[in-house]
């Protein structure tokens, strides 16, 4: 083996790339609440679009970055890729996107070759990241106590979770939650002193609403929650519903629906938040659904490749 092969500076370009890609990213997502403030609805369709494009935008200029700095005959050397995953695998172990990481190397081998060379020895068929992270996490939710004064625990909510726009009539819509809350839940939960509400610290926005998402939860049972808010232009802004069905909540997050943009420091955290309070859902959709549709993709993959490995299920031509 050629001791000029250059693993770790391909591993540390394609890694680089990764890092534009996802600060060009946060930029996007970033501007989300003051699109939202603002109401400027074209610009959001805009901003959505380009989020999109943006992926494969970023992994073209990386492949074109290796071949300007490598010699295709050692580039395309697929013998000794197994290297550079190595390398990568090195620099990517202290990151907390690092399941992101892994789908974006994935991007770059197969815009570098064609797919019938795809193995797990070059690139990430299989994660190499542990179930369990040994990183410190930060706190990313808001919990809330009714102590039975669900009114004022509401309130609260809404006074953390405020917007440069004013909400447009908040007392009316407090009341309203509160009568949702009542309807929607058994009349014991309600009255349970130890019953609780985690909001994700923050706010999902997507086309004309912005969301607080997270769960209600006493010690013996939970229910998803989802409140949407809406901004009437020049009338402020008006909390549209209170979603505890864990049906509709699934519905919201489907892959169907658009992305969502949300600041999230830690994506797998924050999914795993999300698969707590919808157990039914694929975390291949809920990585979608916030935007990362290139790693949902992966973990749908991964998931059919397990399921064919653990099931006599064939797949059957369907002739037309």
């Amino acid at each position: 083996m050629p001791q000029q092969w250059p693993a770790a500076d391909i591993a540390r370009l394609i890694l680089d790339g990764f890092d534009d890609y996802r600060e060009h990213f946060k930029q996007i997502t970033d501007g989300a609440r003051a699109r939202f403030e603002q109401a400027q609805w074209q610009e959001i369709q805009q901003a959505s679009a380009a989020r999109i494009n943006l992926y494969e935008e970023k992994v073209s200029e990386v492949g074109q970055r290796l071949h300007q700095t490598l010699k295709d005959e050692v580039l395309l050397d697929v013998h000794l890729w197994p290297l550079v995953k190595s390398a990568y695998i090195n620099l990517i172990d202290t990151r907390f996107d690092d399941e992101l990481a892994e789908t974006w190397f994935n991007s770059i081998f197969c815009g570098l070759f064609s797919h019938d060379l795809i193995s797990d020895g070059c690139m990430f068929i299989h994660t190499t990241r542990p179930s369990l992270r040994r990183h410190e996490r930060g706190a990313q939710t808001r919990t809330y106590m009714p102590q039975v004064n669900l009114a004022g625990m509401l309130e609260q909510v809404f006074t953390d979770y405020s917007f440069s726009v004013p909400y447009e009539d908040l007392p009316r819509d407090l009341a309203r939650l509160e009568a949702q809350l009542r309807t929607n839940l058994p009349d014991w939960v309600c009255k349970d002193p130890e019953l609780c509400i985690e909001l994700f610290s923050s706010v999902l926005y997507r086309n004309k609403g912005a969301y607080l998402v997270g769960r209600i939860y006493t010690r013996d049972e939970q229910w998803p929650l989802v409140i949407p808010l809406l901004h009437r232009e020049q009338r402020g802004i008006q909390v549209d519903a209170l979603i505890t069905d864990e049906a509709e909540v699934s519905i919201i997050f489907s892959f169907t629906r658009s992305y969502f943009m949300v600041d999230v420091a830690i994506p797998a955290e924050f999914v795993g938040f999300l698969k707590r309070i919808l157990p039914g859902k694929h975390i291949a959709e809920l990585y979608t659904s916030i935007g990362f549709y290139k790693h949902g993709k992966s973990e749908f993959y991964r998931a059919l490749i397990n399921h064919l490995a653990n099931t006599d299920d064939r797949f059957i031509a369907a002739w037309l």
